[in-house]
Parts: C-alpha cells; sequence; structure tokens
C-alpha cells in the first residue's frame, strides 16, 4: 500500500478551505488567511480554470503525482518534491526507496501503482 512520508509518519495538520471571489478554492494552514498554503488530502489550489497545486506547509510538494495539473493540458504537468522541481521519475524513485512498485506511464502523463 502506498503511503505518503505524511500518512506513515502519523503527522497531519489541519488546513481550511478558503473560497476565493473568482469560484477558486485554497486550503491555508490552521485556517490563517495569511497562512502558507498546505493541505494533505488533496490540492491545496483548486481554481475554476483547471489548475490544481498541491502544496504541503507553502511548499509545492506531492508524492504520487504532479504537483500543478492543467486540465486539458497535462502534458504541461509540474512535478515537485519539497519546494524543488523534480521529473516523474524523481517520483519513482522515491517510491522504489520505499519498497512499493510503479511506473511513469508517458502516455497518461501519471504515476501508476501495482495496487491501481
Amino acid at each position: 500500500m502506498k503511503e505518503t512520508q505524511q500518512q506513515k509518519s502519523g503527522e497531519t495538520k489541519k488546513s481550511e478551505p478558503i473560497p476565493c471571489t473568482d469560484g477558486s478554492v485554497i486550503w491555508v494552514l490552521n485556517g490563517d488567511m495569511d497562512g502558507p498554503l498546505h493541505r494533505e488530502d488533496g490540492p491545496a489550489v483548486d481554481t475554476n480554470w483547471g489548475r490544481t497545486e498541491w502544496w504541503l506547509e507553502g511548499k509545492q510538494h506531492r508524492e504520487d503525482g504532479p504537483a500543478i495539473e492543467y486540465e486539458g493540458a497535462p502534458y504541461m504537468n509540474e512535478w515537485w518534491l519539497n519546494d524543488e522541481e523534480a521529473s516523474p521519475e524523481d517520483l519513482v524513485d522515491l517510491w522504489l526507496m520505499r519498497g512499493v512498485f510503479c511506473f511513469y506511464d508517458k502516455d497518461a502523463y501519471k504515476l501508476v501503482f501495482e495496487d491501481d
């Protein structure tokens, strides 16, 4: 079973959704409007024009897919770990080090896990 580092350690932090005037929604740490973007169970930025972004404690970060996704344009997706740009292969290596088999499907622009 795949677990992110936060799930594995049991360290979770509360985030609260904040609706924006354009219909987008952002999640910030502890619901503090001036706090860092943060969400552990989905994207911290969900725009009304099809861009989603994953953030943890103010850092772009996603372990099981691209940290920035563009609806209808997956070839533009961006991969980030701890606020550093990464490649899909970097994420595959991360999971393999944890004993979880996955591969990057270049046609679908996503990671595929053995339990999917």
